[in-house]
């Protein structure tokens, strides 16, 4: 390589920029080059020949892209998941206000539209569909719902259509009720800590209903007690009103049911009798031994209607308390009632929607069936192939891109050089004087190695 060369100097010289631009665009390529994967089919567009004319009708209806809008609904689950959303650099496009925001149905419909190709095949009435996508599933997919839905509309068969709609929509509301209903069952309140369902009620209801017989035992027990208590308590103050003793209630009773008397009291109505046994009984004596007496019998008297009215307070208190709980109980018990009467009208209209959805479900399918009779009976439209998977990519090859890429990279990188090269205004070989000054070269003296 000389001096004079206008090509190879710059290339050496920006060898470095050219082979970056060239590494970058065969590493882009290949980053973003995603095979492509086409499905065809083959539609027979017209009852008898008509030199084309049919074929030429039918493509222009297939490349509507209000058709493909139509396809979206039933392609819904095997569409691609970021189909109607803007790519990065279109996003970015509207938000500089450069283009105008498109909604998700127009960006599927218009990228669909892209992949599509209808060629109506010269002088016959069949028509080709061709359409090109990185998911071999989805392009197959696409072609199929295409020529149903162009079968169903070319075929005049509205009616049973109108049939399927009809039947989808019963289905639908069917659903809907049958969803409705769950979520109110599951709505109810859980009963033990569980779900809520006939059986854990049952359950339920039996431990209220065993603990409610407990209780109102307990309170006819408690009832006896308080009797006896009471009796006993009628007895003492019967006893203090006659002047007799009145002992400790909690003290045996003779064979009677008298109290025993109390040791001191019969030892003060002896001495009391001692007293009066004299011939001359010393009233002072005789008044202190009446006065003791009468404390005595006022003090047990005390003591027993203390330890008797305590415990009938506590037995009415615990009374109280059982009979708030039989309420509560009996309360619980009817509620539990209403929720099992509640929780059966539920389920009756769960089997109940559960058959409308099952009746639903055959019509429709009876129905899709019966269309689809009809399509394939109707005139005007056949299919010839229907669209395959396809095994392997058609476009592009990995080594076509990768090599194009790398190739447009080092033309970029070339040219990029030779334009880098005329701007400079530094002097490193005799042709920068001629570019640069605007003046001819005289003579130029050899390096010398």
């Amino acid at each position: 390589m000389t001096y004079a060369d206008p090509i190879l100097y710059p290339l050496a010289k920006h060898r470095t920029r050219i082979a970056a631009l060239t590494i970058a665009a065969g590493a882009a390529a290949y980053a973003f080059a995603a095979p492509s994967y086409t499905a065809t089919a083959r539609l027979f567009a017209g009852p008898a020949q008509t030199h084309g004319e049919a074929a030429r009708n039918e493509a222009e209806i297939l490349r509507d892209p209000a058709l493909l809008r139509a396809l979206l609904p039933q392609l819904k689950p095997s569409l691609p998941a970021r189909l109607g959303q803007l790519n990065w650099w279109q996003l970015a496009a509207v938000t500089l206000g450069l283009a105008r925001p498109e909604t998700p149905e127009n960006i599927a419909t218009a990228r669909l539209a892209r992949a599509l190709t209808v060629l109506a095949v010269p002088e016959t009435d069949v028509v080709a569909l061709h359409f090109s996508w990185t998911n071999p599933n989805f392009a197959a997919a696409v072609l199929n719902a295409l020529l149903r839905e162009q079968q169903i509309l070319a075929s005049g068969s509205a009616q049973a259509s109108q049939t399927v709609m009809l039947a989808q929509t019963r289905l639908h509301d069917a659903q809907n009720q049958l969803d409705r209903i769950n979520a109110e069952i599951a709505a109810l309140p859980p009963v033990a800590g569980g779900t809520a369902d006939p059986g854990a009620i049952e359950r339920e209801k039996d431990r209220v209903a065993s603990r409610i017989a407990a209780t109102s035992s307990a309170a006819d027990a408690l009832r006896v007690d308080r009797e006896l208590v009471a009796r006993k308590m009628d007895a003492a103050e019967k006893a203090f009103a006659g002047g007799g003793w009145v002992d400790n209630a909690d003290a045996p009773v003779s064979t009677s049911g008298a109290p025993v008397l109390d040791q001191a009291f019969v030892d003060l109505l002896d001495k009391r009798g001692r007293i009066l046994s004299h011939a001359q009984p010393d009233e002072d004596k005789l008044r202190r031994v009446d006065q003791e007496i009468s404390a005595a019998r006022e003090k047990a008297f005390q003591n027993v209607k203390q330890v008797l009215g305590d415990r009938l307070r506590t037995m009415d208190e615990r009374l109280a308390a059982l009979a708030a709980q039989n309420a509560d109980d009996q309360g619980a018990l009817r509620s539990l009632d209403d929720h099992l009467v509640q929780l059966e009208a539920f389920i009756g209209s769960r089997q109940a929607s559960e058959a409308r959805v099952t009746e639903a479900t055959r019509q429709l399918g009876e129905q899709e069936r019966q269309a689809e009779t009809a399509i394939r009976e109707a005139a005007g439209l056949r299919v010839l192939s229907e669209a395959s998977l396809p095994a392997d990519p058609d476009f592009p090859s990995p080594l076509l891109v990768i090599g194009g890429a790398c190739l447009g990279g080092f033309a970029l990188g070339l040219i990029s050089a030779l334009l880098s090269e005329r701007r400079r205004i530094t002097i490193d070989r005799p042709q920068d004087i001629a570019r640069v000054l605007k003046i001819p070269v005289l003579a130029s003296v050899p390096e010398l190695r």
